[in-house]
């Protein structure tokens, strides 16, 4: 009796250390699975976060080349008026 109990735990002892292989793999296989995932999520992000970078370094220069023209177009309209008070000056009234 005690050979039949010795063999029955033995594939008792085999099935669940079948099924720990299976799990094991299965496991390991949608483990992998996710990380692909992740990674793929994670290049995306990089791929987004460089194109807002450049986007906001476009910004920057947008900005830049926005105050340049007020500058330029206040020195324009000072100038200009310094002409015009200039030529009233010289009109005969």
């Amino acid at each position: 009796m005690d050979e039949t109990r010795l063999e029955r735990l033995e594939q008792i002892l085999d099935a669940v250390h079948q099924t720990v292989i299976r799990l094991e793999h299965d496991h390991g296989a949608k483990l992998e699975a996710l990380f692909d995932g992740y990674d793929l999520s994670n290049q995306r992000l990089d791929k987004i976060e460089n194109h807002l970078g450049r986007l906001d370094s476009g910004q920057k220069e947008i900005k830049i080349d926005i105050r340049d023209i007020k500058r330029t177009t206040s020195l324009l309209t000072s100038i200009a008026q310094d002409h015009e008070s200039r030529l009233q000056s010289v009109e005969p009234s």
